[in-house]
């Protein structure tokens, strides 16, 4: 009896060593999907007359899937659908302007030990405040270890103009590297140098760069941002340089808590034709509200400006957040802009939020134009993350 119990324990040990070793061998293909989704309503004035019955509501649904082959190489795509206003379903279906599908990103990536080969359409950042969240056709070779993540790249910006120089390649394209570094567990550096190679007949070629510091010091929260764009009409992101100016911008930041109040202020400047990225605003300066009206800091002009947010936590599911922000525009139209604005968010539940949203933006006009009239944007909105 004895010898038969031993004999059952040794292939059950056995069996059970071979599983754990078909387990380990056997990495299959996954799929991961996740996404988002909103519906929003809301009204925006934007005291030039031009918006006096913006009134809206609008929706969209975005799904993003990864295939992660065997071997650990990856396909990413996301598709955005029915992204638009209502108006009877001919924007957010597929009546009057074709099916409401697109592709917001589509790109694939092989590891080979610390680095990464990725190409397709895909999402780039430098910093929120510099270049953030864009798209372009991109080819890329990324080292990574503990504290250095070094990316070399190669963008598509055109393949062949409207505008061709028959003489040369008609492309444009820009090169570049990218350079994110742990200073320390408290500090990130993050620099940027490219070149943007137009061989058309307009030749806006020129060097790009920009260096970044995000970090803590006493308590506080500090991001500290620069960007140079040549001369030349050179484009970058959301920046474009003046024809015989060079483009740059910079911005400091400081964040902390102060008894429950979480407070973040901003100052910085703009200069020949540079734009902080959309996606760094508030409510109805830069940001990607519905009541949005001065898309970019900087547009219009030389800028500067300052911004103070707060924030305060009502409940654990309740949080309330407040703006002030100033532009001094140096423009024969716009020359300055106020806005006082404030966000509630609740939570309902895991993954699902409503939130209402109102801004005033008062601002003053030049020589070029009168005054226009206080604009007033409110919204409410319904999203959720899967």
């Amino acid at each position: 009896m004895k010898k038969i119990i031993a004999a059952a324990a040794g292939l059950a040990l056995a069996g059970t060593m071979a599983v754990t070793a078909t387990a380990a061998e056997d990495v299959r293909p996954q799929l991961t999907i996740k996404g988002d989704a909103r519906a929003r309503m809301g009204l925006n004035r934007d005291g030039l007359g031009q918006a006096e019955n913006n009134d809206f509501l609008d929706s969209r649904v975005r799904v993003q899937s990864k295939y992660k082959a065997k071997g650990g190489a990856y396909a990413i795509v996301r598709v955005r659908m029915g992204d638009g206003r209502w108006d009877g379903t001919a924007i957010t279906g597929d009546r009057g302007e074709g099916t409401n599908i697109r592709i917001d990103k589509a790109y694939v990536g092989v590891p080979v030990g610390p680095v990464k080969l990725e190409g397709g359409y895909t999402p780039t950042s430098v910093t929120r405040f510099t270049h953030f969240d864009q798209r372009d056709d991109r080819l890329s070779l990324t080292y990574a270890n503990e504290g250095t993540t070094l990316k070399a790249f190669y963008d598509k910006g055109d393949e062949n103009p409207a505008f061709a120089d028959v003489q040369d390649d008609e492309d444009i394209n820009t090169y570049g590297l990218q350079l994110n570094q742990k200073l320390g567990s408290d500090w990130t550096l993050i620099a940027l140098a490219a070149y943007g190679d137009d061989e058309t007949v307009i030749d806006a070629s020129g060097f790009i760069g920009s260096l970044s510091a995000v970090g803590k010091a006493g308590g506080l929260g500090i991001e500290a941002d620069f960007m140079y764009v040549e001369e030349g009409g050179v484009a970058w992101g959301d920046t474009v340089s003046n024809a015989d100016d060079d483009a740059f911008g910079g911005g400091l930041s400081l964040s902390g808590d102060f008894g429950g109040v979480a407070l973040k202020g901003l100052i910085g400047f703009t200069d020949g034709g540079f734009r902080v990225d959309r996606d760094y605003g508030y409510e109805m300066i830069g940001g990607w509200t519905p009541i949005n009206n001065i898309s970019n800091i900087g547009n219009g002009g030389d800028t500067v400006f300052a911004g103070l947010t707060a924030g305060f936590k009502v409940s654990d599911k309740t949080k309330v957040t407040g703006n002030v922000v100033y532009l001094d525009i140096d423009s024969e139209g716009i020359e300055s802009a106020l806005e006082v604005s404030g966000k509630v968010t609740y939570a309902v539940s895991e993954g699902a939020s409503l939130s209402a949203g109102l801004g005033i933006l008062d601002t003053s006009a030049g020589s070029m134009m009168d005054d226009p009239d206080t604009a007033f944007g409110a919204y409410g909105s319904m999203d959720i993350k899967f």
